[in-house]
């Protein structure tokens, strides 16, 4: 079994710590530069003005906020493969949905659910999902391998239970707008090569 505990060590006690000096942990494990942090403000401003304009949220630029726009970055991405189809059908509506209102409970991510609800009504601008895969891509394609697997899973096996859940016939077949989404995903950003990875891009033509 996979040793999994050295990389998330330095996470040991993290929320009793500052704000300031949770980030600065979080950065030097993911192993970002101070150039990938420069990047990754320039995208945090631009997504959350873009989030702010079309979906009225509450957006100030203060640093306190990355962590919610964090969560959001997975939501547009989830949110694109359900509108891949052209609509959001009952299937997604109620997965999603679920999905932002445990995110936020768990979190304490007040917004999460009200711009979920905005994204299920209204399609993403093209630039906010542009800008959400460059954002997850500038984190975990620096992340150590064995931190990236903890990360990548959950949301590459999330990300296809959406593309599933509203798919056609007896054995859910997946609408194949909704794998080229999934196909950028794999293309875009550094999954790793776990056996669930491998499966995943397999089943969506990414291989």
């Amino acid at each position: 079994m996979t040793d999994i505990s050295s990389p998330l060590k330095q996470l040991d006690g993290i929320t009793q710590k500052s704000e300031e000096e949770q980030l600065r942990i979080i950065n030097e494990t993911l192993g970002l530069t101070k150039k990938d942090l420069e990047e990754s403000e320039k995208l945090f401003l631009d997504f959350g003005n873009i989030l702010k304009r079309d979906y009225n949220y509450p957006f100030t630029g203060a640093e306190a906020e990355i962590s919610e726009l964090g969560y959001l970055t997975s939501m547009v991405l989830y949110v694109e493969i359900a509108w891949a189809d052209g609509i959001i059908q009952d299937e997604e509506l109620h997965l999603l949905g679920g999905m932002a209102l445990i995110m936020s409970l768990e979190n304490s991510l007040p917004n999460v659910p009200f711009v979920m609800a905005g994204m299920l009504k209204r399609r993403p601008d093209p630039e906010m999902f542009s800008l959400a895969l460059k954002l997850v891509a500038l984190t975990l394609n620096k992340t150590p391998d064995l931190l990236r697997s903890v990360l990548t899973q959950p949301f590459a096996q999330g990300a296809y239970d959406i593309a599933k859940s509203a798919g056609k016939g007896l054995f859910k077949k997946v609408d194949e707008n909704e794998k080229e989404v999934m196909r950028k995903f794999f293309t875009t950003i550094n999954f790793g090569n776990t056996t669930l990875i491998e499966k995943l891009k397999r089943k969506v033509g990414a291989e």
